[in-house]
């Protein structure tokens, strides 16, 4: 570091106009022109001869220069508690020399209280009057030890400035808001094309994928908001106790791993609620496990009667009651490839987390939209049950959102309006009134996960009806005709 470097450590920019690197000759001898300056800061027209070393840097660093080097000068801690203290470069930080040394465990020795022992041998020769130079010690007292072959020089020196106070873990954390917040979950951002996630959560009962899902999403975020708070966490340790840039740096590099562990245990993100309250209207259905036959366009009357009895039955609508007969009459025979008996509703996913799926036994309806529809045709049809409320077994594995089935009455089949199941109320409830059938939607869902795993690998499988999922295929004109795979063999009649 050169004379102008250590010039603008020291002084601000507005006293740099009247200060004078070149000094008169008559202080040449003597003197350290190097750190000698002229200040004309002050009130005499002839300046003041000043040594820079006994200034302290604009950052609070005390200054001192140790042959060669000009450095720093830091304080520390012996395992055994006693006061080290060492240099480093002034200008690139890096150690330079340990001013002290520790011989209480084998010597002895210990400095009385605000003294302390500077090592003067070896390669610390002149230490001792460095830090003199740079008024940091006096009152000398020799002492030697035997270290190798020979004495070697010790010497207790009493400390003439304050040593810092020490920067404990609790200081650190005294100062970190009481609440952090690392996430923010912009307007846009929701699960509504992630509600494969959700179904997941819903059909496993567990969070974590939903969790790691969140946590890949905003990762990036979240470290730079860390970063952010422990900026300005070392600003504020900065500015209370005085220290250097580079003393806030150690003192957080010391702690970083319990102070990053406290920012997140102090964090009040509620990313999942966020995420959940900007999603659009989840539309659910519920598979009661009632299942209806297909071929319901060539029934006779009797038989579509017979079922709407049964069906009636099953929903607990009394058979005296006709105020839902043409309805359910129409959507038997319109479901002409037969299904299962869904539930249709708006999923208040919060409340039903806060119910317990692993605890919910039956599920109450009010108002109800209700079908016979059958995803792997992608058909049916549905109606409603206004003023009927009804119960029936209540099994996780059977709740499905709708943009999680492929083809799915809301979006894929009807294309229905976001709220044409808004009536529907649900209530969870804790009694036990049976068990339902497990929905055939299940194994059509394990179906499609080991489809999109062929196709991944580069083949089709046999039955699956997406083409989408097949390369080659050709379309033949024969009887009957339709398209044809080449790999496979999976045919579509037209």
């Amino acid at each position: 570091m050169n004379k102008g470097d250590l010039m603008k450590l020291v002084y601000t920019k507005k006293e740099l106009q009247n200060i004078d690197s070149g000094i008169p000759k008559e202080y040449w001898k003597g003197h350290d022109t190097s750190t000698h300056v002229m200040n004309y800061n002050g009130s005499s027209a002839f300046g003041e001869f000043e040594n820079m070393i006994h200034k302290k840097t604009l950052d609070g660093r005390t200054i001192v220069k140790f042959k060669q080097w000009l450095c720093s000068l830091h304080f520390g801690k012996y395992p055994n508690g006693i006061t080290a203290m060492y240099l480093k470069d002034l200008e690139d930080g890096e150690p330079v020399a340990t001013c002290t040394v520790n011989v209480m465990e084998h010597y002895g020795i210990l400095a009385p209280m605000g003294h302390v022992i500077i090592k003067e041998y070896s390669d610390n020769i002149g230490m001792t009057q460095a830090l003199i130079d740079s008024k940091i010690i006096d009152e000398i007292i020799y002492q030697s030890i035997p270290i190798g072959y020979g004495d070697c020089i010790i010497k207790t020196c009493k400390l003439i400035i304050d040593i810092p106070k020490e920067i404990t873990y609790d200081d650190v954390l005294n100062l970190l808001p009481d609440t952090t917040s690392l996430i923010y979950v912009d307007r846009n951002e929701s699960f509504d094309d992630h509600q494969d996630i959700l179904q997941n959560v819903i059909t496993n009962n567990n969070y974590d994928l939903l969790h790691e899902k969140i946590s890949d999403w905003y990762l990036e975020h979240e470290l730079n908001s860390v970063d952010a708070i422990i900026k300005e966490l070392s600003d504020e340790l900065q500015i209370k106790y005085k220290l250097t840039e580079e003393q806030c740096e150690d003192i957080i590099e010391k702690h970083r791993d319990s102070i990053t562990d406290k920012i997140y245990e102090r964090s009040d993100d509620t990313t999942f609620e966020d995420l959940l309250r900007n999603t659009s209207t989840i539309i659910a259905h519920y598979d009661t496990g009632y299942e209806m036959a297909p071929d319901s366009w060539n029934w006779t009357n009797a038989k579509v009667k017979t079922e709407r009895v049964k069906m009636k039955k099953f929903l607990s609508i009394k058979r005296t009651n006709h105020d839902y007969d043409d309805s359910i009459d129409i959507m038997i025979r319109q479901a002409t490839y037969g299904g299962n008996l869904l539930i249709y509703f708006n999923l208040d996913f919060d409340e039903l987390d806060k119910s317990g799926v692993e605890i919910i036994k039956s599920i109450q309806f009010e108002n109800a939209h209700i079908g016979i529809i059958d995803h792997f045709n992608g058909s049916g049809d549905i109606t409603d049950l206004p003023k009927h409320s009804f119960s029936v077994p209540f099994d996780r594995e059977n709740l499905f959102l709708e943009k999680s089935i492929k083809y799915n009455w809301t979006y894929s089949i009807a294309g229905m309006c976001h709220d044409w199941c808004d009536s529907t109320s649900v209530k969870y409830l804790k009694d036990n009134i049976g068990v339902a059938e497990k929905s055939p939607t299940i194994q059509l869902q394990k179906n499609e996960e080991i489809y999109n795993a062929a196709y991944k690998l580069g083949i089709c499988s046999y039955g699956d009806m997406d083409i989408n999922r097949h390369r080659k295929t050709t379309y033949k004109n024969d009887i009957p005709c339709g398209n044809h795979c080449g790999d496979c063999g999976t045919f579509w009649i037209d």
